[in-house]
Formats: structure tokens, C-alpha cells, sequence
């Protein structure tokens, strides 16, 4: 999606379009599927309301932070908000990091 972002190609973001559809719903399924191995026996219900209220968070908090970021940006140069997603990019490489991060200290 980036790429075709930032090359102005209808096509590749078709492409990323599709493949971020397929992501979510893979990830959807997986969550649906498996987040009870996560969670101790009968702590399900703690482990899905904590999930659902971050989730709430980040649904009510980063959309704000990525428009003002875009607007932040395009004031100080016009065109420069498409590198606006490289906030979103950054973001989930560092939870990324820090998740395989946290494995290794685990498996420790």
C-alpha cells in the first residue's frame, strides 16, 4: 500500500488492498480461533475485556493522531502527507520488535 502510495499506481494498491483483506481476515480467524491458548484457565473473560477496551482505545485514539500527523505534515510542506504512513509502518514494526522481543526473554 505504501509503495503504491507513494508511486501513484491504482494497481499496486489494488494489490495491497487485497492482500491487507486477506491479513485481516487470517488474523480475525487466528484471534477467533486461538485466543483462549493465550489466557490461563478461567481467565478467558479478563484477557477478552482487556483486549476489547484496548482495542476500543486505539479505535478512539489513533485516528485523531493520523489525521493531525497527515495535516501536521502537509502544513509543512504540501504533498509531504503521504509520509503519514510511515507512523502506522513504525508503529508496528516496534510492537513487532518488541513482541519477538518478549518471546525471547520467555523462552529464557
Amino acid at each position: 500500500m505504501c509503495l503504491g502510495t507513494f508511486a501513484g499506481w491504482l494497481p499496486l494498491l489494488w494489490v495491497g488492498s487485497v492482500l491487507l483483506g486477506a491479513a485481516y481476515a487470517g488474523a480475525n480467524l487466528g484471534w477467533n480461533l486461538g485466543h483462549n491458548d493465550f489466557a490461563s484457565l478461567g481467565r478467558t473473560q479478563h484477557y477478552m475485556g482487556v483486549h476489547v477496551t484496548l482495542t476500543g482505545v486505539r479505535g478512539a485514539i489513533a485516528p485523531p493522531v493520523g489525521i493531525l500527523f497527515y495535516e501536521g505534515l502537509e502544513t509543512l510542506y504540501r504533498g509531504s502527507g503521504k509520509f503519514a504512513l510511515a507512523l502506522p509502518l513504525l508503529m508496528t514494526t516496534a510492537g513487532a520488535l518488541g513482541f519477538n522481543h518478549m518471546r525471547k526473554t520467555f523462552e529464557r
